[in-house]
């Protein structure tokens, strides 16, 4: 292994985060934005828009394939997202508009 091969925890850590804040910019622009009727599918559609540029920088910063790389981003937040709903009815959460 090489000096430039090796792990980089401390990089890896700032990175994730910044790509966390980054990609959660989206959802906020779309929760100040749009009208609340249509709040729950709009974030969910903004928040795939923001996947997928996601996967993208990601591919081309770490030099691989844009589709997989953009797939494999893509199917996870998905899963994440159908995880937290299901978690959320199980508790008995409910998103309620404001008036």
């Amino acid at each position: 292994m090489t000096e430039g091969s090796q792990a980089r925890p401390f990089q890896a850590t700032v990175t994730s985060a910044l790509s966390f804040m980054i990609g959660a910019i989206i959802p906020i622009i779309g929760i100040l934005l749009l009208p609340m009727p249509c709040m729950i599918w709009s974030l969910a559609i903004l928040t795939l828009v923001g996947l997928i540029i996601l996967g993208i920088a990601s591919a081309k910063l770490g030099g691989a394939p844009i589709m997989p790389a953009t797939s494999r981003v893509v199917i996870w937040g998905i899963l994440a997202m159908l995880a937290t709903s299901l978690i959320g009815r199980l508790f008995g959460v409910t998103v309620s508009t404001l008036h």
